[in-house]
């Protein structure tokens, strides 16, 4: 084999790990409903995957009590977009839920912003805060 060939040839060995490494997690799959009924309430109905308006997976759950809850999975690309766009709404610091978080509040909802290694993890809810903060912690542990 010819050098001139071995890049090439380790480029398209590669490129197959590169787009799978590039393919966010379902969101879904980041908490069972035993760990959401516990934390969040029963459900009304099952979890509903979607995709946002930047392409984001979505996964949308609601509670019996009328609760609303969205996990969003997107590039970390995008964290400081995300800081930038909240920064007036004071946020709050979140410790042990990966590279960096933070929770901020508007109106009645509630949102939570975690980095964790390519991943952004999005959590809004409509819940009090310490019930979507473990939630966060539940999900943030299952995020590659």
């Amino acid at each position: 084999m010819s050098w001139k060939i071995l890049p090439l040839a380790l480029f398209a060995a590669a490129a197959p790990l590169l787009s799978a490494a590039e393919e966010a997690p379902d969101p879904c799959s980041l908490l069972t409903p035993a760990q959401l009924e516990a934390t969040f309430g029963k459900l009304k109905g099952t979890a509903k995957p979607d995709v946002g308006l930047q392409k984001e997976k979505e996964c949308h759950y609601q509670n019996e009590e009328g609760n609303s809850l969205v996990l969003r999975i997107y590039s970390a690309d995008r964290w400081a977009l995300q800081k930038g766009i909240n920064s007036e709404n004071n946020p709050a610091a979140l410790s042990n839920l990966g590279e960096e978080a933070f929770l901020v509040k508007k109106g009645t909802d509630k949102e939570i912003y975690i980095r964790k290694k390519a991943w952004i993890l999005e959590i809004d809810g409509s819940a009090d805060s310490e019930k979507l903060k473990a939630l966060a912690s539940l999900a943030a542990g299952r995020l590659p």
